[in-house]
């Protein structure tokens, strides 16, 4: 049997390079997962400093609500995936609707592999996807269902 996948179409949303500070806004109300020199991190909210050791932070409050941070010392570059733009006073530097999302939905890795150290027994309560955004600017985004949240919000689909 083939993974599930499924294709969505979401708006991208590209904010350029960002301190921490000015970043933080984007994560309200977010769901996080970052890996740093402590190991994997799954929280509902994000961390109140830029993680040392850390490459990249996945947000989400659904999977059509999703934020990517990439690091670069102490700045981040950052960019949205939804339906509608998030609640904030920064104009994005790039937006690309219709943007053609696949959807794969996952594992992360096996409790023997420890890729960065064993996952918390929390990691395995989500059911994790992978949103690949197409086109001029490709970008992969993570986010996440839990058991208790299973149900995700009707999304619109290409055709």
């Amino acid at each position: 049997m083939s993974p599930r996948h499924e294709t969505l179409a979401l708006t991208l949303h590209g904010y350029g390079r960002l301190t921490w500070t000015e970043a933080l806004p984007f994560l309200r109300a977010h769901h996080c997962t970052w890996t740093d020199l402590d190991g994997i991190h799954i929280a509902e909210q994000a961390p109140s400093h830029l993680p040392v050791g850390a490459t990249h932070l996945w947000a989400w409050q659904d999977t059509t609500h999703a934020v990517r941070l990439r690091f670069d010392t102490d700045h981040v570059y950052l960019a949205t995936l939804r339906r509608t733009p998030p609640l904030t006073d920064r104009t994005p530097q790039l937006t690309e609707s219709a943007t053609t999302v696949t959807v794969r939905t996952g594992t992360l890795w096996s409790a023997t592999d420890r890729q960065a150290g064993p996952l918390p027994q929390s990691a395995y309560a989500w059911t994790w996807h992978l949103l690949e955004a197409a086109g001029p600017h490709p970008a992969t985004f993570v986010t996440a269902t839990s058991a208790a949240n299973r149900s995700v919000p009707e999304m619109p689909r290409v055709r």
